[in-house]
């Protein structure tokens, strides 16, 4: 039974008056304009949460509409949530609010009605990404394409999904298909969508296809939908993909009260579908909409506005709006350069630590790219300042690295059953569970690791095939071990991740995931090298008698085996769980939404942030990242890049990104740059161990290139080396290092700080 509407003796006081006195001038135009199409742009931190539940508090108090009357869009369900919740305190009661949600939720409501005239039952199941997972593996066994490099499972999955979030079915991609390949993606679609149909599901993302297809074919279901939404409200418009956009036009009727709430200038979903030209061509479609600017600021200090304002200003595709705020001008932002990730991230942790204003609870460190985490986790770890991870998995336990890190370990322990099972068919090697269990219990039987009974997968009765793979796996194998006795660490990396087939397997996804993947698997071989760096640290300390007694017998092993060492110490740190007061670490986009009183925007380098683009569109979007980025701190900011940072272990150099150039110098303050000292060794091996609060930040020195005794054609001489030519030297300060060749024809990259190099006459 529906809720009754209060009495209007009963009705909370939710006058004009009264909206006087708790809304903004802009916030009481957007709530009391009403009926008709509005826009209203919602700058960061401007209340558009309060003016969305006070619309529609207003819209049933004082203009009669009906709860069930209103469509309200929401882009999570805990939002939908919260303001039915804030809705109903206005109200006075709990408002019959049932097409409020997300487009997935109220879609497959939508469907629950008239199921049966697309081919399903009202009961019809949804599938999941993981049950969507499953289907498209199944069908690519089916189809004899499971071990096919063009047609990877994630990369079909997300074909088909796009296809729909473009609202193409499998007919249009047919259509549209100008190669065999997209003719296999579109029958491999066609397909899919079928089987789907017959076991009577949908996934995600046909609730929104399924609902567009139903209103376009049953003109009197859509007619009955739009005559009953007398009133849509859509938040964050700007993040709409085309599907979405098509939907909202279909459940329009005649009225056309649309209320379009969102900010052109955090729009970041372009690579997932969104389309931010939904809001900016909004006047285009409803000539006669009010538009309403919250350009009020409620969160930030006037000077992290003055930044965020000074580069958005420069996108071009975007509405005119200026963020301003009552709060105090506060602190000025801070922009620091760095010597690269090592000296970045040693900063940070040093900034955090011991800070009593902020505390790692109120504090957060973002960066571009999830790979760009691991010298933050590693350093935090070494300062015992608790952290957690927001929108993604800690670096040593995401998949991708803890495969590579299996082959390592079965390299350096080939009696690893444990790791062989997981690199066995990673990447895919065509290899089933029958063949597997055979060579179980071969190597049961005559006690052998699995790795040694590989040569005899003949013997133990696998199908030819499969035993031709297992003897190309155990060269595989070998080749690698023999690598290793002579390559550095960061080399092997690199050669297990080419040899294995994981790196090719990666790029032929061809998706924003797998490009995401392959950066973190190339940030382990950066990780590999900055160990490899710490530990000739440690040597040359030792040879000057300046190591700790006792500690030779902890840390004597291969640097393999002390490499996997530290990282099996990282992971079982059980003194470093994050808590509620912990420093929280994200990629900007899972930043969206949410406010802290002190960020860390990293990695700001040409490349990087922004990342490399092809078109000014993809520009502007970079640019509105960095937009959002900065509207998230409310009191202290700071900027960092490097002057260099590691790609597959090895240094590159860095440029500034183009936003810093951008921002109003009068609101930076700028440090001189210095080289943060690097972690050692010691220190890094003795994660997990009580080891008490580091000295006090030491006074910096800065040593340019200019004034160093090392260049490039310099002759050296190394106490163990023996003489070398200098081929190229970079950093500075305690971070100066130099590329040495010498005698042996292997170029090393020596830290100058450690090297004691003589420098010879000419």
């Amino acid at each position: 039974m529906e809720t009754s509407f209060a009495s209007p003796a009963k009705r909370p006081e939710l006058s004009e008056i009264s909206l006087r006195n708790l809304l903004n001038p802009s916030q009481l135009e957007a709530v009391m304009h009403a009926p008709g199409s509005q826009v209203v742009l919602a700058g960061a931190g401007s209340g558009k949460t309060r003016v969305l539940t006070y619309k529609i508090a207003w819209l049933i108090l004082e203009h009669g509409f009906r709860p069930h009357e209103i469509l309200a869009v929401t882009f999570t369900n805990k939002a939908a949530r919260e303001m039915r919740e804030r809705v109903a305190h206005l109200l006075g009661y709990d408002a019959p609010l049932r097409w409020m949600g997300t487009f997935h939720s109220i879609c497959a409501r939508l469907l629950r009605f008239h199921a049966d005239k697309l081919g399903y039952t009202s009961h019809f199941t949804i599938y999941d990404t993981d049950d969507q997972k499953r289907h498209v593996k199944k069908l690519l066994q089916a189809e004899g394409l499971e071990n096919d490099l063009r047609f990877p499972l994630d990369a079909v999955r997300r074909t088909i999904s796009n296809f729909k979030n473009q609202n193409l079915g499998p007919e249009d991609a047919a259509r549209i298909a100008i190669d065999p390949y997209a003719q296999r993606m579109a029958s491999l679609y066609a397909k899919y969508q079928n089987d789907l149909r017959g076991q009577d599901a949908m996934d995600f993302d046909d609730l929104i296809f399924l609902s567009i297809r139903l209103l376009k074919g049953f003109p009197e279901v859509r007619r009955n939908f739009s005559d009953s939404f007398r009133y849509v409200l859509i938040d964050e418009y700007q993040d709409t993909n085309k599907a979405q956009y098509q939907l909202i036009q279909l459940l329009l009727g005649e009225h056309r009260n649309l209320v379009a709430v969102g900010d052109d200038d955090q729009s970041i979903y372009g690579w997932r579908g969104a389309d931010v030209g939904n809001i900016l061509r909004f006047q285009q479609d409803f000539p006669e909409a009010k538009v309403t600017k919250l350009e009020q600021n409620y969160r930030s200090t006037a000077n992290i506005l003055a930044v965020a304002g000074s580069v958005i200003r420069n996108n071009r595709e975007r509405m005119d709006k200026t963020l301003w705020t009552e709060n105090a001008p506060g602190e000025k932002v801070t922009l620091m350069e760095l010597d690269d990730e090592m000296s970045e991230a040693v900063w940070v942790a040093r900034k955090i630590h011991g800070d009593e204003q902020y505390g790692p609870g109120g504090t957060a460190i973002f960066y571009r790219t999830n790979a760009q985490s691991r010298v933050f986790e590693d350093e935090l770890r070494r300062r015992q300042i608790p952290y957690l991870i927001v929108g993604g998995t800690r670096f040593y336990e995401r998949k991708e690295v803890k495969d590579l890190l299996a082959y390592l370990r079965l390299l350096a322990n080939p009696r690893d059953d444990v790791s062989f099972m997981r690199v066995l068919n990673v990447p895919k090697r065509g290899l089933g569970d029958t063949s597997l269990k055979q060579l179980q219990e071969f190597a049961l039987k005559n006690d052998l690791p699995l790795s040694e009974a590989l040569p005899f997968a003949g013997e133990a009765g696998i199908a030819t095939a499969a035993t031709r793979k297992m003897r190309e796996f155990h060269e595989l194998l070998q080749g690698l071990r023999a690598l290793a006795e002579h390559k550095s660490l960061p080399d092997l990396v690199l050669e297990v991740l080419v040899r294995s087939g994981y790196k090719a397997a990666l790029e032929n996804e061809d998706t924003d995931e797998a490009a995401d993947r392959l950066s973190n698997l190339e940030e382990l071989i950066s990780a590999a090298q900055d160990f490899v760096d710490r530990l000739e640290e440690k040597t040359l300390a030792e040879n000057a008698g300046e190591n700790e007694e006792g500690e030779l017998g902890v840390l004597e092993g291969t640097p393999l085996e002390l490499f996997l060492q530290e990282i099996s110490l990282v992971s079982d740190a059980d003194a470093l769980k994050a808590s509620q007061d912990a420093v929280t670490l994200m990629t900007v986009h899972s930043a969206k939404g949410l406010e802290f009183p002190r960020v860390f925007v990293t990695g700001m380098e040409d490349g990087l942030f922004p990342l490399k683009r092809e078109d000014d569109v993809d520009a502007e979007e970079e640019r509105r990242l960095f937009y959002v980025a900065v509207t998230r701190a409310r009191q202290d900011l700071s900027l960092t890049y490097a002057r260099r940072r590691r790609r597959y272990g090895t240094y590159q150099d860095c440029v500034g990104s183009r936003f810093l150039r951008e921002i109003d110098k009068e609101f930076l303050d700028i440090p001189k740059s210095y080289s943060a000292p690097k972690p050692s060794f010691r220190m890094g091996m003795a994660v997990g161990r009580a080891l008490g609060r580091p000295d006090p930040m030491p006074k910096y020195e800065d040593m340019s290139q200019d004034e160093a005794p090392f260049r490039p054609g310099s002759r050296v001489r190394h106490l163990k080396f023996g003489e070398g030519k200098v081929m190229q030297v970079s950093g500075s300060g305690d971070s100066a290092s130099a590329v040495v060749l010498f005698g042996d024809k292997v170029p090393r990259t020596l830290m100058l700080k450690f090297a004691k190099l003589d420098v010879l006459d000419e």
